[in-house]
């Protein structure tokens, strides 16, 4: 029961992130962004998720924090989306193999301070209020939400590891733009392909990739 658990959150963390590339694909075209090769992943999810989670503020502001709403709007804003993009699978494969150390974290029931206080802690709150609402006695309320509103359609859902999946797909996605970079800088392949495996397996950010963080 847990594994069929862990894999339908993993496959609700992954259908998240195709939606987030997809949007950003389809804002990176219409603002003509001459973005190409692998930095393409980095960018797509940034900008889609950027936008993503600009939509899911205003609903939940609107008191539209239910899951026909959360998953309708991400489901929407799919469909405007571009879904064939080219981009490389090498320097995201190559990163995905250095982040493999922090999966079973990611792949974990919640537990630590920042994800129960408030990067799961605050759109759970938003759920059980049936919005967005000013908490003047958290100091972590007044931080950009971004994160947390990508989160609130999997929570509302009752995915609970699903956050940490799309957080720990970030990772690995952000470390392949480092793959990327070491190419254009002229990096033989072999060691481009390690600079991205690195950066996502980085001593000094041990743990990090697989806590619902910002």
């Amino acid at each position: 029961m847990v594994v069929l658990a862990v894999a339908i959150e993993a496959v609700a963390a992954a259908v998240t992130w195709g939606l987030l590339l997809a949007l950003g694909a389809r804002l990176r075209r219409v603002l003509r962004m001459p973005v190409g090769g692998a930095l393409r992943w980095s960018v797509d999810l940034a900008l889609g998720a950027w936008a993503s989670a600009l939509v899911l503020l205003a609903l939940g502001l609107a008191g539209g924090t239910e899951w026909w709403w959360q998953l309708g709007a991400l489901a929407a804003l799919g469909g405007v989306g571009r879904w064939r993009v080219r981009r490389p699978l090498p320097p995201l494969a190559a990163a995905a193999l250095g982040a493999l150390i922090f999966l079973p974290v990611a792949a974990g029931p919640p537990f630590f301070y920042d994800a129960f206080v408030y990067h799961l802690g605050l759109p759970w709150q938003a759920i059980l209020e049936g919005g967005w609402q000013s908490h003047p006695e958290s100091l972590f309320s007044t931080f950009p939400p971004l994160a947390q509103l990508l989160y609130l359609p999997l929570l509302s859902g009752g995915l609970l590891r699903a956050p940490a999946l799309l957080h720990w797909l970030a990772w690995v996605t952000a470390a392949s733009s480092v793959d990327a970079l070491a190419r254009r800088a002229g990096a033989p392949l072999f060691a481009a392909r390690l600079a991205g495996a690195a950066a996502a397996a980085a001593p000094a950010t041990v743990l990090v990739a697989g806590f619902p963080a910002a």
